[in-house]
């Protein structure tokens, strides 16, 4: 826990090497507690990679990270790290692939009792939009605006990734007088 929040608050290279001292210690760890953070140190290094442009390197860790939820009960995680894989290939210019899973998990959570999530959504419109599907991504962007727009946290820190959505929607974002936040009319 401690390497895990120390890599939190690092840049980039460090970062990587402090939840990779993490995982040498979860993956050392006799306790069950201690492996448990290993989906999360995967993940953190996948996106540590990303953000630095190693698309290829970040989808082999991501992927780890996917692999590591599958083979554990728990549902929603093991959904997000598949989104995280398929916004890597995005990221590599595969698109189909990218597509396929986002429609893939789509249906997965419309099995689920949240039965949507916004940043498929997102994803979906993305891919569309760049295999220049532009008609096809509006109603994904109007779903996905629909829903991270209730997102405190994005609401006050991401208002023009909120803008850009509502635009790709279609839709009018108004005010919310008592929170801030955003909806369509």
């Amino acid at each position: 826990d401690a390497a895990h929040m120390v890599a939190i608050v690092e840049p980039a290279d460090s970062a990587i090497a402090w939840n990779q001292r993490a995982i040498a210690f979860a993956e050392a760890s006799p306790d069950s507690t201690g492996k448990h953070w290993l989906g999360s140190l995967y993940n953190n290094i996948g996106w540590s990679l990303h953000d630095q442009g190693d698309y290829a390197q970040a989808l082999e860790v991501i992927q780890r990270a996917w692999e590591w939820r599958k083979a554990r009960p728990g549902g929603q995680e093991t959904l997000i790290a598949k989104w995280c894989a398929a916004r890597a290939l995005r990221s590599l210019g595969r698109l189909d692939e990218a597509l396929a899973m986002q429609r893939e998990l789509q249906s997965e959570w419309a099995s689920r009792p949240e039965k949507s999530d916004g940043y498929v959504d997102e994803e979906l419109g993305e891919c569309l939009l760049a295999l220049g599907r532009a008609g096809e991504a509006k109603p994904a962007f109007a779903r996905a605006y629909v829903a991270l727009s209730k997102d405190r946290w994005l609401a006050e820190h991401e208002e023009a990734r909120l803008r850009r959505l509502a635009e790709l929607g279609g839709v009018t974002p108004t005010a919310r007088r008592s929170s801030g936040m955003r909806e369509c009319d």
